[in-house]
């Protein structure tokens, strides 16, 4: 057994040896084997007491660090032009849920979308819900327009099934308030506000207390529309709040005059409009050079260049892949999870 080194011990064996009578053993006695004793307890008396007389001195407290939720991550990554393809679901990840429902964002977190599109009008009595069209008849089992309702009486419907129309199954959603669904989405993915409605300035205008007292400025985003929407630019202050998205439509100036002459207002993206590839790619370049992302649309082949979601179902290649070798990195869809996994299978981003 191994034994732990130290000073070696008199031996069991080993008869006692007698101290010298002569020597009267004190601790601070002459004798040379306890001299180095008392000189060592005396200077460890002196540092104590110069010690004792110092102040105590502060244990300044370690840094705290607040931990980046996923929201503040995806702003990071939509800032980044090299980054991954990121997905915007238009109106949430409606096919198996209601369109702009609480359900639809909740699947969009569940399967890791980047970011939600939703549509913000006010009722009649003055609360902002989330509702595409003026009137709620294709989305519920009601009628009439929503500025006529208030919120008890929009509570009452429930929602259909996807884009809704007549033959589309209801569900148990009802039309969800803007602070009901930020709630969820709360830190956890990016939200496109999209105003609706006679007065989008009052949405835009009564958006801003309500995020601001939320905390969840850092996670929207809002855009407008070169050309048409210039002027509005110093009259919304929501804009100076949120990432700004600077929405392009092909019936104007080139993709890459329009960079230059609305950089100035640092948009994370470019969100472009077009009814040909041409205008698209003659841009994209340009738009990635500005630091920003360049956004395609086929939600809806019109918006696309006639590239669209329901084509890429039966030819992913032909309609997202012709976005992608276009320059796009953003796609506002209505098949956000078919998108992510073409997306991840081509390598061009992450699957969740």
């Amino acid at each position: 057994m191994a034994v732990a080194s130290g000073p070696a011990s008199p031996s069991v064996i080993d008869p006692p040896r007698e101290r010298p009578a002569t020597v009267a053993p004190t601790l601070f006695g002459s004798t040379p084997m306890f001299r180095p004793i008392g000189l060592s307890l005396c200077s460890l008396f002196a540092m104590t007491t110069a010690t004792a007389a110092e102040p105590t001195r502060a244990v300044k407290p370690a840094a705290t660090t607040t931990p980046q939720t996923r929201a503040q991550m995806l702003v990071k990554r939509m800032r980044d032009p090299n980054g991954p393809a990121m997905i915007v679901a238009h109106r949430g990840c409606h096919v198996e849920a209601p369109e702009n429902s609480i359900a639809a964002f909740k699947r969009c977190i569940y399967t890791g979308i980047d970011m939600v599109e939703t549509d913000v009008q006010p009722t009649k009595d003055g609360i902002l819900v989330l509702m595409h069209d003026a009137t709620v008849d294709r989305t519920t089992n009601g009628t009439g327009r929503v500025s006529d309702m208030t919120l008890a009486e929009l509570k009452k419907l429930r929602l259909r099934m996807n884009k809704g129309g007549a033959d589309a199954p209801l569900t148990d959603e009802t039309i969800p308030t803007f602070e009901e669904a930020m709630e969820v989405m709360r830190g956890k993915i990016l939200v496109d506000l999209d105003a609706k409605g006679s007065d989008l300035e009052r949405v835009w205008r009564e958006s801003l207390p309500l995020l601001e007292r939320m905390g969840v400025l850092d996670q929207m985003t809002v855009k407008m529309t070169a050309g048409r929407d210039d002027h509005l630019m110093d009259k919304v202050p929501l804009l100076k709040r949120v990432t700004y998205l600077q929405r392009v439509v092909s019936f104007g100036p080139p993709l890459t005059q329009v960079v230059q002459s609305h950089r100035q207002y640092d948009p994370a993206a470019y969100t472009v409009v077009f009814l040909n590839l041409p205008f698209f790619e003659e841009g994209a370049a340009a738009v990635k050079a500005s630091g920003a992302r360049a956004w395609a649309e086929p939600f809806w082949g019109a918006t696309a260049g006639g590239y669209s979601d329901e084509l890429a179902m039966l030819d992913p290649d032909a309609n997202w892949g012709r976005l992608l070798d276009a320059g796009a990195t953003v796609f506002l869809t209505d098949r956000p999870e078919s998108l992510a996994v073409y997306l991840a299978g081509k390598g061009r981003r992450p699957f969740n």
